[in-house]
Formats: C-alpha cells, sequence, structure tokens
C-alpha cells in the first residue's frame, strides 16, 4: 500500500528531475543575456521546490500512541486526540475563543466528543490541520473506547460562561438605553 508520503516524495522526485533535465539542456546552449532569467528562474524552481519537500516531509505524520498522548497533561503541554488524530494544542489555547480553560480540561483526553458537541464552524474544523502533529496508533483505535471526559455541567458552564456573561451585559445595555431613551 503506497502511503500519502511516499506519493509526495515521488511528486517531489518527478518535479525536480523535470528541473534537472532543464539545467542540464540550459548548460548545453550558449548562455546569452536573454537565457539569464530563465536560468535564474529555473534556480529560484529550485529553491521553492526544496523548501515545499522540507516542509512536506517535516509535516509527515508519525502514529503515536494514546499512552504518549497521557504524558501531556499540563498546561505547558497540552495533546488531544480528536478524530483518531493527535494534536498539539499548547499554543493554540491562548487565542482559543472559549479560553484557555476549555482546551486544559481536555489535555490528555480524547476531544472529539466535546469538539463535535459545540458545533465548530468549517473553519475551526479546518484549522485543526495546523496543529496536528500525528495520528493515533492503531492499536489504540481497535483498543476503543479511549479515555474521554464525559461532557459534565460544569464544563458545558465553562464553556459558555463568556457567552452568557456577554448576553447579560448586553440585555442590561439594552434596557437601560431604552428606558432613558
Amino acid at each position: 500500500m503506497t502511503s500519502i508520503s511516499d506519493i509526495k516524495k515521488s511528486n517531489i522526485l518527478n518535479r525536480l528531475g523535470v528541473i534537472e533535465s532543464r539545467l542540464i539542456q540550459g548548460a548545453n546552449e550558449s548562455i546569452q543575456l536573454q537565457d539569464l532569467s530563465a536560468h535564474f528562474s529555473i534556480h529560484l524552481q529550485i529553491c521553492i521546490l526544496i523548501e515545499f519537500s522540507y516542509s512536506q516531509m517535516s509535516k509527515d505524520l508519525r502514529c503515536i500512541r494514546f499512552s504518549e498522548v497521557q504524558e501531556h497533561q499540563s498546561n505547558n503541554s497540552i495533546w488531544v486526540v480528536m478524530d483518531n488524530k493527535v494534536y498539539d494544542l499548547t499554543e493554540f489555547q491562548s487565542v482559543h475563543p472559549g479560553g484557555a480553560d476549555i482546551i486544559q480540561a481536555q489535555n490528555g483526553l480524547d476531544a472529539t466528543d466535546e469538539f463535535n458537541f459545540v458545533g465548530h464552524s468549517q473553519d475551526a474544523i479546518d484549522l485543526r490541520k495546523d496543529y496536528q502533529i500525528g495520528c493515533l496508533h492503531e492499536d489504540d483505535i481497535k483498543a476503543k473506547p479511549i479515555e474521554k471526559r464525559k461532557i459534565t455541567p460544569k464544563l458545558y458552564l465553562i464553556k459558555y460562561k463568556r457567552q452568557i456573561f456577554s448576553v447579560v451585559i448586553v440585555s442590561i445595555a439594552l434596557s437601560l438605553w431604552y428606558k432613558f431613551k
């Protein structure tokens, strides 16, 4: 079975082959002033391709055991599982719209149900890939259920305390505005 990383590597090697043949062709011809820009363009393509291939290879994902996910349960290292993928949300916790406490409540656990319960936007779903560090190990997927923290009233209140507070403030402001209008 061909993996995604094998396909990426094959694609990169094919592109490098095309660029290499262009370089050889250019070296065999006499280089005129107008050809210099073409050669610089080829060199730029090679640099871009090398940078792209490096970023893709560094993005190749590894299989992570659930026990390793559970080792990252501090606020300085937050790993969670969602849909059998492992995410490092340490950096994201400070910019999470619902607050860091929501992410911290799920660290080291499978947060799939929590994430789906809230009903995130497509942008939020797409944003997850930036924080993905691996996939859950096949043995852990087969051994389901993975430890999950159940949705409790406390977690529900944590999630919505900011939204509820905002609604109350806006309601009071509108009431006062209407009264003194």
